[in-house]
Formats: C-alpha cells, sequence, structure tokens
C-alpha cells in the first residue's frame, strides 16, 4: 500500500468515526472476456461513490468518475495498482481490509457497501489492468412504452381549478373539471408517429412524462421528458361578427331543432321564415295577421305552427308557406308559447295568456284548410305559461314554465299533470336539457338556475361572472395577504426602530462611561504602575544576578570541601609515610652512636685492629644515617607543604562556606525586596487596570454600538423600503380588489337575456344584457367553465351545439362565438435529436408568476444538478445553471416575485439561488436522503422542504437557520407545494397519504389528511390560488380535492387505451 495514497485519503478521516473493520465477502469472477468499466463498473459508483468523488464535488481531490480518474489518482498517487487488485487502495478501502473504510458507515448520501459481485467485479477489473474508456453519450434507441398500467408520476392543476393533469407513462391526460367528464383528453405529439410504432394522436412524449406545470393563467400546460420540454396551449376563443340579418326592429325569432330553420315574426310582419346558416329568406305569410306572438318549427314533418295576439292559431308547411291548417279554439285568448313533440308525426302544445295549454293533434295532411281542434286542456298554472318543451325523448311529456314560479309536466296523451317545482320565481327564460331531467330558468331577477327536475331541487345559481368572482376571491385573498404583509413589514419596522432606540440608548450610556472612565487618573496610575514595574524589574535582575553567584558559589563550596578532604588526606598520606623513614633515621642515628661508643671504646683499648674495623663499620652506618635522613627531612618537607595546603584548602572551605551563608542571606533579602516591588507592582497594575480597562471596554463598546446602529439604520431602511412596497401593493390591491367588488355589484344587476343548452346536454350557455356569454356544466353541478364578452348588446342566442354559439345583438347583426377548444402542442424545447443544453430528463418544472419565465430542473444522475431558465417569448435558454446540485433535481419553484429559485435535489440538499446570478443565497443541508420537493411561502420568508429520509423541515430564509421539523413518516416524501399565499401546503408520501399542513416558522402541524388515497403517491399538484389539489401514484389513479373542505372532488380511473382493450380481449 502507498504511504502516499494513504497521507492523501486522510482527509476523510475527522468526516466519520471508523468503526472496528470487519471485511467484506468479495466473490470469485472467473471469466476470459473483460470487465467493461462503463456498463459494469461505472453503475455501482455512480449509486455509492461518485456523489462526493465527482468533478463537481471531489472531496479530497479525489475523483472517480473515468478509468483514467482512477489510474491517474490525486498527488499521493493513483487509486490502483493496475493487474494487482490485492495491493490498490481503492480495493483495499471498498473491501474493508484497509482503512478508512469506504463508504463510510452512517454517510449523508445514502451509500451502501458493495455487494460481494461487485466487488468481484471490481477486484476483477483492477487486476486486468484497470483499463477502459468512456464512450460518447450516444442517440436514445427508442421503442415503444409497453407498461399497461403506466403510475403517475406528474400532475398538475390550473389556475381555478378547472383543468387536471396526469402523466401516465409517456402520455398526458387531462380531465375538465368544471365538465365532470371521466374521460381525459390525450395530448399527443403527432409528430412522434415518424418513430414507427405510435399514431399521431396516441403519446405525447418518447420518455416517461416526469413533470407538468401550468401557467399562471391557466391556458398553458407544460410538459418534462427526457431532453425536452413541450409547451401544450388552449385553443382560445374567438367571436366572428357576421352580417346584418334583415330583420325588423323588436321581431322575434324562432329556431328549429338542430338550427336549419329561423322563423322571424313581430307585429305587421308576418311571418318569415328563413334557411340556416346563410340566412335566405324562404317565405313570408300573413302580414295581415296581426301581432304574431308564438312560432314553432317541426323540421321532421315540413311543419310550422303560429299562433298570434287575437289568439289564432295556423299551420303552414315549412317548404312552401302553404296554409296547411287553421286552428278552431273555443278560446280567443292570445297565444303565449308553441311546442311541436320530436316523433315523425309530431303533436303541437299551445299555451294561452288565459293560464291555459292545449294539446292539437299531429296533422299529416297535405294541403287545404281543414279544422284543426285541441285534443285537450291542461289547467294548472296560475299565470300564463311562456315557455314549452316536450321531453326529448319521450313524445308523451312536455313541460311548461311562466310568471307563476313553477316549472311543470304533463302527460300529452292523458292530459294529467306528472310533477310541479314551484318557488322558482317568475319565469320569463326557460331551457331543458336534452334528457329532461334539468332545466335551467331566469325571471325579473339578476342570473339564472339550475334545477335537478326529478328531486325539485335547485343544483345551483348561476350568476354574474364567475371569471370575476374568481378575480374577486384572488383579489380578497391578496389583499389580505398585502394587509398581513404590511402589518408585518410596521411591526418589523417598529421593531428595528426599538431596537435602534436601544442600540442608541447604549450608546448614549456608553459614551458617559467612556467619558466619566476617561476622566480618571489613569495616567498617574499608569506612570505609577510602569515606576513600579522598573523598580520590580531592577529588583528581579538583582535578585536574578545574586541567584546567579548562588549557583557559581553553590558550585565552589563542595569543591572546596573536596579540596579540603583531599588535602587533608593528602597530609594524612605525608604524615603516615613519614613515620617510617623517621623510624630508619632515628636506628640510624643510634646505630652511629652505638658504633661511635664502640670506636672509641677500642681505641680507649687501642685495639688497632678492632678500631679499624669499628671504623668500616662507623662509616658504612654513617652512610646508610646519610641517605635515611636525607629520606626523612625530604618526607618532613613534604608533609609541610601538604599542612600548609591543607589549612589553605580549610580555610578556602570555610570561606566559600562563609560566601554561601551571606549570598543566602542576601538573596533572601532580595527575594523579600522582590516580592515587595511585586506585590507594589501588582497593587499598581490593579488600580491601572480597574481604571483603563472599563475604558477599553467602553471604547470597544462604543465602537460596536456604532456599528451596531449602522446596521439598525441600514436595516430600518431596508425595511421601510419593504414597507413601502407593501403600502404600494396594498394600495394596488385594494384598488384591484374595490374594481373586482364593483365589478361583481354590476355582474349582480345582470338580467339574463337567453338560456340554452347544448345538444349533447354537457353545456349550458348563457347570455346577460352586458353581452356576457357564459359557459356552465349541464351535468356537473352546474360549474361555471369560462366567460366571454360578446360586442355590442347581444339580444339572445340563436343557438349552441358544443363547438360555436350564435348570438343575434338588438340591431340584427349575426354573430358566431366558438368557445376555446381542444388542446394542442404549441412548440417544443429541445428534444433528442436536437441542440438543447438539457443533459437528461426534465424531472422539474415551474412557471414565474408573470408567465413570462419557465425554470426546468434535471441532470445526470449521481453527477450533476442542474436548472435552467427559459424566457418563453423568445424560447431560449436565458440561464443555465449545470452544477447548482452535485445530483439530479427533483423539485424547481420561482419566488413569488420571481428574483430566487427554490429546488431540492438527490444530493439532499435544498437551495434557493439568484435566477439572474446564480448565486447561491442559503444551501439547506440537513436531509439523510434525496430531497423530493421544495416550497417557498409566498411571504419569502419561509421554505419547506421534504424528502426520502420521511421528514418535513422547516426553514427561515431571513436568517437561514433550520426553523422546525416534523417527522413520524414511515417512508417517503414525495412532494410539497404551498397552497396560493397561505401558510398551508400540501404534500404527498409513499405510504398512501394526501395531507394538509400548517407550516409556521416552527414545526408544521396537520390540518387534515385527504381521504381517498389508497397507493403509494409520486406527484401532487396545485392550483395557483390553492383551492384544488390533485395526487397520483402507482396505481395510476388521480384524485382531486377541494382544499377548503378537504371533500374528494373526482377520482379518475386510468382511461382504457385501444392497447390495454386488445390485451383485455
Amino acid at each position: 500500500m502507498s504511504g502516499r495514497i494513504l497521507t492523501s485519503l486522510l482527509f476523510l478521516l475527522p468526516l466519520f468515526c471508523v468503526p472496528a473493520r470487519a471485511e467484506l465477502k468479495v466473490d470469485e469472477i472467473k471469466r476470459d472476456k473483460p470487465v467493461d468499466f462503463q456498463e459494469e463498473i461505472l453503475p455501482f459508483l455512480r449509486a455509492n461513490c461518485l456523489a462526493c468523488h465527482n468533478r463537481t464535488r471531489s472531496k479530497g481531490e479525489v475523483v472517480m468518475e473515468t478509468p483514467d480518474d482512477i489510474r491517474k489518482g490525486n498527488e499521493g498517487g493513483p487509486y490502483v495498482e493496475a493487474g494487482n487488485a490485492e495491493e490498490s487502495f481503492l480495493f483495499q478501502l471498498a473491501a474493508h481490509t484497509d482503512e478508512p473504510i469506504m463508504p463510510p458507515a452512517k454517510n449523508k448520501v445514502g451509500a451502501k457497501n458493495l455487494t460481494p459481485g461487485e466487488l468481484g467485479l471490481l477486484k476483477l477489473w483492477i487486476d486486468q489492468g484497470a483499463k477502459g474508456t468512456m464512450r460518447a453519450r450516444q442517440l436514445v434507441t427508442w421503442q415503444a412504452y409497453q407498461r399497461e398500467n403506466p403510475p403517475i408520476y406528474a400532475t398538475a392543476v390550473n389556475r381555478g381549478g378547472r383543468f387536471a393533469a396526469a402523466g401516465r407513462g409517456n402520455r398526458i391526460h387531462l380531465y375538465d373539471l368544471s365538465l365532470g367528464s371521466k374521460q381525459p383528453l390525450n395530448l399527443a405529439d403527432p409528430s412522434l408517429a415518424k418513430f414507427g410504432f405510435y399514431g399521431k394522436e396516441d403519446a405525447a412524449h418518447l420518455d416517461v412524462v416526469n413533470s407538468l406545470a401550468f401557467s399562471p393563467d391557466g391556458e398553458t400546460l407544460a410538459s418534462g421528458g427526457y431532453r425536452a420540454i413541450k409547451l401544450w396551449k388552449k385553443s382560445p376563443a374567438t367571436h366572428r361578427k357576421g352580417p346584418k340579418l334583415p330583420l325588423s326592429p323588436g321581431e322575434r325569432l324562432a329556431l328549429s331543432a338542430g338550427n336549419d330553420w329561423a322563423a322571424s315574426f313581430g307585429e305587421g310582419n308576418g311571418t318569415v321564415l328563413w334557411s340556416l346558416p346563410d340566412w335566405k329568406k324562404v317565405w313570408e305569410v300573413g302580414r295581415d295577421a296581426g301581432l304574431v306572438t308564438a312560432v314553432a318549427i317541426d323540421p321532421k314533418a315540413g311543419r310550422i305552427a303560429i299562433g298570434n295576439k287575437a289568439g289564432k292559431l295556423f299551420l303552414h308547411g315549412l317548404g312552401d308557406g302553404k296554409l296547411i291548417a287553421e286552428g278552431n279554439s273555443t278560446h280567443a285568448s292570445p297565444v303565449t308559447a308553441l311546442a311541436f313533440s320530436h316523433g315523425e308525426t309530431p303533436s303541437l302544445v299551445a299555451a294561452r295568456e288565459n293560464k291555459l295549454i292545449e294539446a292539437w293533434p299531429s296533422f299529416a295532411g297535405d294541403g287545404g284548410t281543414v279544422d284543426w281542434a285541441p285534443l285537450r286542456e291542461f289547467k294548472g298554472h296560475a299565470a300564463a305559461p311562456n315557455h314549452l318543451a316536450f321531453h326529448p325523448a319521450d313524445e308523451n311529456v312536455f313541460f311548461s314554465a311562466g310568471e307563476d314560479s313553477s316549472v311543470r309536466s304533463w302527460k300529452f296523451r292523458e292530459g294529467n299533470l306528472v310533477k310541479s317545482v314551484t318557488g322558482l320565481g317568475p319565469v320569463k327564460l326557460f331551457a331543458l336539457s336534452p334528457d329532461g331531467t334539468r332545466f335551467a330558468v331566469s325571471g325579473t331577477a339578476p342570473g339564472a338556475s339550475l334545477w335537478d327536475f326529478d328531486t325539485g331541487k335547485k343544483i345551483t345559481d348561476l350568476k354574474g361572472n364567475p371569471a370575476n368572482s374568481l378575480r374577486s376571491g384572488q383579489a380578497e385573498r391578496e389583499l389580505t395577504f398585502a394587509k398581513g404583509e404590511q402589518t408585518y413589514f410596521k411591526g418589523e419596522v417598529k421593531k428595528r426602530s426599538d431596537e435602534r432606540k436601544k442600540v442608541e440608548d447604549r450608546q448614549k450610556k456608553v459614551e458617559k462611561d467612556l467619558k466619566d472612565a476617561e476622566a480618571k487618573p489613569i495616567a498617574e496610575k499608569k506612570m505609577a504602575m510602569e515606576k513600579a514595574r522598573s523598580e520590580s524589574e531592577a529588583a528581579g535582575k538583582d535578585l536574578e544576578m545574586k541567584e546567579e553567584s548562588l549557583v557559581l558559589v553553590g558550585k565552589g563550596v563542595p569543591e572546596a570541601e573536596a579540596l579540603e578532604k583531599k588535602r587533608a588526606e593528602e597530609l594524612k598520606k605525608r604524615i603516615a609515610a613519614l613515620v617510617d623513614p623517621e623510624k630508619k633515621e632515628k636506628a640510624a642515628l643510634a646505630e652511629i652512636a652505638k658504633l661511635e661508643k664502640a670506636l672509641k671504646a677500642q681505641e680507649a683499648a687501642n685495639a688497632q685492629d678492632k678500631v679499624e674495623e669499628a671504623l668500616k663499620s662507623l662509616e658504612t652506618a654513617r652512610g646508610k644515617s646519610d641517605l635515611a635522613v636525607k629520606e626523612a627531612e625530604r618526607l618532613r618537607k613534604e608533609k609541610k607543604v601538604a599542612e600548609e595546603l591543607a589549612a589553605q584548602a580549610k580555610q578556602k572551605h570555610a570561606q566559600s562556606k562563609k560566601e554561601l551563608d551571606e549570598l543566602k542571606k542576601a538573596i533572601a533579602t532580595a527575594k523579600a525586596d522582590l516580592k515587595k516591588k511585586d506585590d507594589a507592582l501588582v497593587k499598581a497594575e490593579k488600580e491601572y487596570q480597574d481604571l483603563e480597562n472599563p475604558r477599553v471596554q467602553f471604547a470597544r463598546d462604543l465602537e460596536r454600538a456604532k456599528e451596531d446602529l449602522v446596521k439598525a439604520d441600514r436595516k430600518i431602511k431596508d425595511y421601510e423600503a419593504a414597507e413601502a412596497r407593501a403600502d404600494e401593493e396594498l394600495k394596488q390591491i385594494e384598488e384591484s380588489a374595490k374594481q373586482a367588488k364593483d365589478d361583481l355589484a354590476e355582474d349582480a344587476k345582470r338580467l339574463m337575456v337567453s338560456l340554452s343548452f347544448s345538444g349533447d346536454g354537457k353545456t349550458l350557455l348563457t347570455l346577460d344584457d352586458s353581452g356576457l356569454a357564459t359557459l356552465w356544466s349541464g351535468r356537473n353541478e352546474g360549474r361555471w367553465i369560462e366567460s366571454h364578452q360578446v360586442p355590442g348588446k347581444p339580444a339572445r342566442v340563436l343557438g349552441w351545439n358544443q363547438k360555436e354559439a350564435w348570438i343575434l345583438d338588438e340591431d340584427g347583426h349575426f354573430s358566431t362565438l366558438v368557445p376555446s377548444g381542444d388542446w394542442i402542442l404549441d412548440r417544443v424545447i429541445g428534444g433528442d435529436l436536437a441542440q438543447t443544453p438539457i443533459v437528461h430528463r426534465v424531472t422539474a418544472l415551474a412557471f414565474s408568476a408573470d408567465g413570462r419565465l419557465l425554470a426546468s430542473g434535471g441532470g445526470d444522475p449521481s453527477r450533476t444538478g442542474e436548472v435552467l431558465v427559459w424566457d418563453l417569448a423568445e424560447n431560449e435558454a436565458i440561464r443555465h445553471f449545470p452544477d447548482l446540485h452535485s445530483d439530479v433535481v427533483n423539485s424547481v419553484e420561482f419566488s413569488r416575485d420571481g428574483k430566487r429559485l427554490v429546488s431540492g435535489g438527490a444530493d439532499k440538499f435544498a437551495r434557493v439561488t439568484d435566477r439572474d446570478t446564480g448565486e447561491e443565497i442559503h444551501s439547506f443541508e440537513g436531509h439523510t436522503s434525496l430531497v423530493l420537493g421544495a416550497s417557498m411561502q409566498a411571504n419569502g420568508r419561509i421554505l419547506a422542504s421534504v424528502g426520502a429520509d420521511g421528514e418535513v423541515k422547516v426553514w427561515n430564509l431571513v436568517n437561514g437557520d433550520r426553523a422546525g421539523k416534523q417527522g413520524g413518516y414511515a417512508k417517503e416524501i414525495t412532494s410539497i407545494r404551498f397552497l396560493g399565499l397561505t401558510d398551508q401546503a400540501f404534500v404527498t408520501t409513499a405510504e398512501k397519504r394526501a395531507r394538509i399542513l400548517r407550516i409556521p416558522l416552527g414545526n408544521p402541524a396537520n390540518v387534515r389528511d385527504l381521504s381517498g388515497a389508497v397507493d403509494v403517491l409520486h406527484a401532487g399538484g396545485v392550483s395557483i390560488g390553492g383551492g384544488v389539489v390533485a395526487a397520483g401514484g402507482e396505481s395510476g389513479v388521480l384524485r382531486v380535492w377541494k382544499v377548503a373542505d378537504g371533500k374528494l372532488i373526482a377520482s379518475f380511473e386510468p382511461p382504457v387505451t385501444d392497447e390495454v382493450a386488445k390485451a383485455a380481449e
């Protein structure tokens, strides 16, 4: 193992505690085929290594994206020994045979230990030489998406909650919630047919639809697939003004079923038949018949019935206007309404001003005036019926309505009343649904109402302009929000002003304290301290010199003592050495004295021979004596020298001891003096510091107070500017709210001039006296669909056939209104074959509040997390942040002002970024797994993020701190979006739960769980105002809820496609 490599990787050690190492199992893989790095090694490196060791985020400068990166290594050396896995540090760490083990335990990116099979492949690849190259990105080879019941991975709800969209597989299903139809519109890109496995009306994308977003106006839907964004638009409503019809002022019109014929009638003008749609005059009759009051056309039998004010009833041929029959009634009361049944030989009912209804038989004659009399009379209305209509599916049943505030149904043949619905108010306008189960009425009061005839209950009121109601409701919510923001900023300005006052008061106090401190004798105390310090230093130096001398003297005393002992020993030796020579000297002298005495005796005896012998002995003795004396004398001299040296040494030892004692006494005195000086210095320093320290602290406090005052002024200025903006916004919103309220008040005054069901009964078209044409659902609780202002002053709707409405104004001008139609593909941004900066799947989409910009999120898994900002007018990316995250971006959102981007990524971070510069404003780390959603409150001060760790985390965007959290989720929380301008948010989870949370600057609280979710939810969508939410998941069922009460609005099963139907067969 390379020591250089080990050193290079030690950066990892402080990041995690290394547990006791347990080696991992490694499979033995034997094969001749080379291991493909890109296909076999790179996938598990991406899953467990590249999150931290990529070119964007290279912890410890370790990059492992390519074979070259791994072979090259870093400054510490390569990570592998090509051909020898056992000695390769990369393999050792991965197999846990050396430390630090990789990946570390409890890592923050969810990396897992390599499996035995993966370790076996890694070992074989290294043993084979760690070879390989990264092949260039290839064009995707597409095939048909074939999952039978695809899950929903993306949902969206448009403004007002009319449309809900779901991405199922590679299809987009759009539901019109107002119509309530269970069958969705399938959005399809016809260009995909070129691939050969889709028709022109099949798929929206080649890849799975990963993201959906509606524009703020609700008219555009953006969808994200592989390297492509598609924009779908709802075809707008159009109004075409036609020619002026040849009608006289005051003339009325009657239209045939199917709108093929029209009859105009009025006083003095007779009756004119027109063919439609060219308005060609066919014939004219009865100019002398007086005021015609009612006309009915039966195109099947070719008849037209005409009733007048005189009570006369005429039957003419439709083709030539020839009179077929003239009614013979006993009543001369004016005819108020006529209606034909829908059979081949239709019957006729006529209402009269005298409150009666007459049943007239069918007439199949081919010409000639004949007697024609009513069959029976129907009584019951308290006022003249003014509307008659046969049941579309039962020609024996007809309905009547009048100003007696009732609608009644009758049996034509039996002549009896079937049912009566009362309490409607005077009925001026009446429309019957094609299935005869519902009717709409309008009277003298503004608006209209939709009723269920079977139950006799009102379904809903059809009032005013619902678009204005929505606008007014949104204005009220914005007004409430703006007032809250104004209150907040006013409070913050006051709070900051109070803080500034505290800082200002603190500054004044500190200035006074500093002045008082500076007035004290600090200089004198400083001089006294410095003098005391000088004296202390001098005393210290004196003591130091004495202690140095003591050291030297102290060293001399033992030396002197040792010398004294040495000299004494030497003297002792000299004395001992002298003993024997002196004995020898004394003996020699005694021998000489003895021989001299013997010699004298011999001489006295005059013994000559004895004398000579004695002389020889004496001479010999004297020679020996001289030697002995000399030796003794020498030793005596040495003894004397030794005695002198011993005396000197003894004297020196005594002198050294004396000097040492004197130095010790002097040092004790110096120490006492130093202590005295030090005590004086401590006292002087204390007296000085007692005055100086407060002054210094006051000076620092003053600087801080000044800095805090500048900061406080800046904060006040910022919050005052914010308050001014809030005031201005409030003023504008108040004006808008007032205008919306005024518009609603005006709307409330509008009287209806026409009611008309479409031929399929799905829609009801109303027209009021302001020219507002409004479409309502004819089946789904009368929900509003859309409204359009018709130019001029419309008089009535002539016909409505689901596709277009024919409208006549008071001046006789004919015009055509075509409501908004199907959703069509408007354009494609990017695409697999196009040059596009999008690197992979588009996993997140969001429009700016003004609808001008679109943000897309995505990235290359485990390598990059990108966000792009698109200018939709120019159809180009104006901002590209390719490495905003180090892994795929799962969520993106604009702030309310559009200046910031909120994103959450698989790198476990939630980020807030400046939209224009890409500068990071906040980076929030805390999730232990993928961040799947991040959303900012409208006030821009709170952000909430959710992820695969099953936690909701709340972040304070003012100071960047975490403000709260909510746990308790067993599985992933898959999405979060704040609801409009509120502090409530909609979350979806993988534990089959859709929930509304209240998220303050603290821990979230549950508002309610939404019923009906029974599967893993992958995606959630929220309408712009936050009133409607939708969620979908693994089962492919799209569920839509109303937020106010949590009720399920609709549940949409996956539609049965041709493929599924064939598979079922």
